[in-house]
């Protein structure tokens, strides 16, 4: 069955329910037997015993099982509880099973934004009669995930930048509404302000007395941890800056593109992907707009079908091949991000990694780094804006000019690599929305490189701060390009997970950059000064470290691993995420500890 089937129950049980006393006893029983025999137990037959879809990562599940659900409720009077049993209690399970794969701890949702408000529609219906009849209360993960919506939104336009086969402007809100009600919480009812809905449910559950508060005090960067999705914003309103990464496991419903990455700035819109479009009418669907060829990806050959579709996150347990955040850290000037590509590149690369550098207000430097296998010869990068005339190349600097705003784009490293404009097919979508006759072109910039024994690496930074630009002072050497932005350089490894030296230090991080008061290294097993220890890990970490009267050592680590740091007097106290911790050792002036997989900060006194 497909979701419609759902969607039916749920009307016809909803309808039994309403005029339930209108109708003799010979009526009710009539009904009744029809929604037990073509609705519950065919429901828990299909979506329960046979398991239909088995990722439960799919919408399907709210709409189909959610039908099932109302309408063994709704002939409790004509049925006994041993009569609804299993069937009740499979498709309650299997709701669960939807809510643990698919909603996002952090606030957000696998399936993308279009999938996520068609799932609450019914997932809203099931809610209100599970709570009201059981006691049955859904898990704040349901409450809280509308939350990515404030980060991949602009408010003024009310566009949503997110991925899949998702639509990209925010709906009214009805589907929420029963959420307002039931936790009062203020920021979901600005969302629901900006745009209200204006069915029944609305006129039922619309929460007059909870005052709306927009998203301007939040945090500024975001990791949504099970979707993959870490959004890097100067702000909220229309003309901040906004750069949202995914980089994750597979959902029901979306593309072939982790890696990818929206950028807008001023308002406008500087890198975007081919878009939604419609999946069972466009010849080009399959074969090129849910590709990676479609997105801001990094492709292996020009092969525009270069990933495979990952894993779920939340599946069978031996089943993880799936993109993945490794790193994620903040800083006083921005933020730092990693993401492993490797697994889903079907076998051509040994490695592959995108770490995003993002320093405040409208800064990202994108680092792609690739080891290739198989056979692969070539590592390409696309980068899309709204139109193919917005591209302008001047030597290593691409230019994306729209009417309100401008991003410059310098590539860095390699020394050697090819830079072109080429076209891509216009969408049914596209071709929707605009005349054809006088619609413009769409097209991308690619980056070529070879692939180089023990790696290749790109070093790109996007901006639309021009004196950002202008003031680069790079120095390349070959180990690591060296690069100023608003007075503070960086050091980038060029040679993939090998030592360099530079300015009296050598270490094998990805990016490494010192001040008065500290300094900070991304992806680093290893950090030496003047022939000393500075900081070691079997495994990389990220790290940003703060002298003073404590040292303080925030952390993000992959796995699970031991680290080493010089401290030149024993310390008084150690502890961890404010807890002190006993299991330290002390040696040579060097303090030496175990961190567990995940972040945290440790404090030295």
């Amino acid at each position: 069955t497909y979701w419609p089937v759902g969607l039916m129950l749920t009307d016809l049980a909803l309808g039994y329910d309403t005029i339930y006393d209108l109708l003799t006893p010979e009526e009710r029983k009539k009904v009744a037997d029809a929604l037990y025999h073509k609705g519950v137990t065919e429901v828990f037959k299909e979506y329960v015993r046979d398991n239909r879809v088995s990722s439960d990562t799919s919408n399907w599940t709210s709409h189909v099982t959610g039908g099932g659900i109302l309408s063994a409720l709704v002939i409790s009077e004509e049925y006994t509880d041993k009569e609804l049993e299993p069937y009740l209690t499979g498709m309650i399970l299997k709701v669960g099973e939807l809510i643990k794969n698919t909603f996002d701890g952090d606030g957000n949702y696998g399936e993308g934004y279009g999938y996520h408000n068609f799932t609450m529609q019914t997932l809203t219906e099931i809610m209100c009669a599970l709570e009201r009849n059981f006691g049955i209360h859904f898990p704040g993960k349901v409450n809280n995930s509308f939350e990515y919506l404030l980060y991949q939104m602009d408010p003024f336009t009310k566009e949503l930048y997110d991925f899949g086969d998702t639509g990209n402007q925010l709906l009214p809100m009805s589907n929420f509404v029963y959420l307002l009600n039931k936790t009062k919480d203020p920021r979901l009812k600005w969302l629901y302000d900006l745009s209200p809905g204006y069915h029944d449910i609305d006129l039922f559950f619309y929460d007059e007395k909870t005052k709306p508060k927009n998203p301007s005090d939040l945090p500024t960067v975001k990791w949504f941890k099970d979707v993959g999705t870490v959004v890097f914003r100067s702000g909220f309103e229309h003309d901040d800056f906004l750069f949202v990464f995914r980089c994750g496991p597979f959902y029901n419903h979306q593309h072939f593109d982790q890696g990818s990455f929206f950028l807008s700035d001023r308002g406008e819109d500087l890198i975007t992907e081919g878009g939604k479009t419609d999946y069972y009418h466009d010849p080009w669907y399959q074969k090129f707009f849910i590709q990676p060829g479609a997105h801001n990806c990094i492709l292996v050959d020009e092969n525009v079908e270069s990933q495979r579709p990952g894993d779920n996150k939340e599946d069978v347990q031996a089943w993880k091949e799936y993109a993945e955040i490794t790193d994620f850290m903040e800083f006083g000037g921005g933020a730092f991000t990693s993401g492993d590509l490797t697994k889903i590149y079907k076998g051509k690369f040994k490695d592959l990694t995108r770490s995003i550098l993002y320093l405040k207000p409208r800064t990202v430097v994108v680092i792609d780094q690739g080891e290739g296998a198989g056979g692969a010869e070539r590592m390409n990068l696309r980068f899309h804006p709204p139109l193919k005339k917005d591209i302008q190349l001047n030597g290593k600097t691409a230019m994306i000019n729209r009417p309100a705003a401008s991003l410059f784009l310098k590539t860095l490293a390699p020394e050697q690599y090819k830079s072109e404009v080429l076209k891509r097919p216009l969408s049914l979508s596209e071709y929707e929305k605009e005349n054809p006759i006088t619609m413009s072109a769409r097209g991308f910039l690619q980056l070529t490189s070879d692939l180089r024994p023990g790696g290749t690496t790109f070093i790109n930074v996007l901006t639309s701060d021009r004196s950002v630009i202008s003031n680069l002072n790079e120095k390349k050497s070959s180990a690591y390009t060296r690069l100023t932005i608003a007075n503070r350089k960086f050091f980038v490894n060029t040679k993939v997970n090998k030592l360099y030296q530079a300015d009296g230090f050598e270490t094998d991080a990805l990016i490494y950059s010192s001040g008065d008061d500290g300094f900070f290294a991304f992806r680093v097993t290893k950090l030496t000064a003047d022939g000393r220890t500075i900081f070691a890990s079997p495994s990389p970490v990220s790290l940003v470290l703060t002298k003073g009267n404590v040292t303080a050592i925030e952390y993000s680590a992959y796995k699970n691993t031991r680290i080493s740091y010089f401290f030149p007097k024993k310390p008084r106290k150690i502890t961890l995420n404010g807890d002190p911790i006993q299991n330290w050792d002390y040696r040579d002036r060097i303090v030496i500890l175990n961190i567990a997989k995940g972040n945290g900060i440790i404090e030295i006194l």
